[in-house]
């Protein structure tokens, strides 16, 4: 995942982040391009995943760029 400046992580540095949170249940939503590609990694017991798109597929923004409408 591409973050501000330029930086980005990892969905291995993701994963190792988010199995260092204790809760109950995890609810991720990922509204990004490929983004059906980070569920390998990220899926576990108790977290549910939810994906604008596959790991092949685009994800699209509102007209204006201000949302997707996932």
């Amino acid at each position: 995942i591409y973050l501000w400046d330029d930086t980005y992580i990892t969905d291995t540095e993701l994963a190792e982040l988010l199995s260092k949170l204790q809760c109950q249940y995890m609810l991720l939503v990922f509204g990004q391009c490929y983004s059906g590609g980070l569920i390998a990694k990220l899926a576990a017991p108790n977290r549910i995943l939810c994906t604008a798109c596959a790991w092949d597929e685009l994800s699209w923004a509102r007209t204006g760029l201000v949302y997707d409408e996932f």
